[in-house]
This record gives structure tokens, C-alpha cells and sequence, in this order.
């Protein structure tokens, strides 16, 4: 029954940006999503059993999510006009207040509260990016136990697009927490893209 309750709250929590492909292809053998248009590439863990998402936004490339494992893992575009951003000039916002209020909102509203919230200057193929790394927790008092939500997203601006690349999960234990840093590192170190 747990289990049935969080492929639920894993699936109503996906609603507002679902989607397989907007455009590029997804081949479900290779679980390798590619996009030409884009100049990138994204091979995910092909061990598992992927499964798409209907699309309910324009900036949504890629959606994709693994029942067994609860994890979801999504591809973001958003266009912008002008010189070559750099990711690393917006950190301030990642650590202002106004980005924990509006985690914290996000939270609220799924009925979950913030157990932390880190961003970090990194890399992504060898481009400036921001590690945005967000944990959620729920009790739930009829299983006496605690879910944790994982967010670990990265943002990179390259070719006049802000990418943003995203790996959830759902887990329930602590040993699944450190679980979950490993396997999100290896689904990330999938992804490719060229200038």
C-alpha cells in the first residue's frame, strides 16, 4: 500500500510539467534521449525500465521516470535573446530568501515541508552551472513513517538556451538518501552537449 502511495504522489507532484518529448528522439532500448536541434544528448541509466510523459509545457524537452526506483528525470529549455549568459551570475538568487520562500510555497503546497536546500557552483560539461539541491519530507501518520522528495537540479546557459536538468526521487530511508546522490551523479554524467 505505501508503495501505491507514492507512485501516486510521484505522479500527481509531476502533473504541472509532464512530458516525454517535445521535440528530439527517445529510444527506450538505449534509453538515450537526442536532440539536434538542441546539440545535445542525454543517456540515462539503461539498466532501467524508462517510461514518458505527456508533455503539458513548451519548455519541456524530456520527461522520463523509473516506477521502480521513483525516480523522475526531466529536460528543460528556455530560449533567451542576447550575449552568452554565464549560470554562476544568477547564484545570488539561488541563496536569497526569495528562492526559500518560493521553495518553502512549493512545499506547502504538496504538503510537504523543506529539510534543506543547497546551491552550488559547479560544472556540466565543462560549462558554468548551478547544482540546485532540494530534500523534502512528509509524514505520514496512517504508515507511521517519513517519505523524503530529492530534488537535484542543474542549470546551464549555452547556445542562447538556460538548459535545466533535473533528477527526483522519492525515497523513504536514509540508506535510499545515500543511494539516491550516487545514482543521480551517474544519471547525470549522461548528459552531452556541443557549442
Amino acid at each position: 500500500m505505501r508503495h501505491i502511495y507514492l507512485i501516486i504522489l510521484l505522479t500527481f507532484w509531476a502533473i504541472p510539467s509532464l512530458g516525454q518529448t517535445s521535440s528530439g528522439t527517445w529510444d527506450d532500448k538505449t534509453a538515450t534521449y537526442t536532440n539536434k536541434a538542441h546539440k545535445l544528448s542525454w543517456k540515462l541509466i539503461d539498466e532501467l525500465k524508462w517510461d514518458g510523459r505527456p508533455i503539458l509545457t513548451s519548455s519541456t524537452l524530456l520527461k522520463v521516470r523509473n516506477d521502480d526506483t521513483y525516480i523522475l528525470v526531466k529536460l528543460g529549455a528556455t530560449h533567451y535573446v542576447g550575449p552568452e549568459q554565464d549560470a554562476w551570475e544568477v547564484m545570488a538568487f539561488y541563496e536569497s530568501p526569495d528562492y526559500k520562500k518560493m521553495i518553502d510555497a512549493t512545499a506547502k503546497s504538496e504538503g510537504m515541508k523543506v529539510v534543506d536546500s543547497k546551491a552550488i557552483k559547479s560544472q556540466l560539461c565543462g560549462i558554468h552551472a548551478n547544482k540546485l539541491i532540494t530534500h523534502y519530507s512528509k509524514y505520514l501518520s496512517e504508515y507511521q513513517e517519513t517519505i523524503h522528495r530529492v530534488d537535484h537540479t542543474y542549470q546551464v546557459a549555452v547556445n542562447n538556451y538556460t538548459y535545466t536538468l533535473s533528477v527526483t526521487a522519492l525515497m523513504l530511508t536514509g540508506d535510499e538518501l545515500k543511494d539516491f546522490e550516487k545514482v543521480a551523479t551517474k544519471i547525470f554524467n549522461g548528459f552531452q552537449i556541443n557549442r
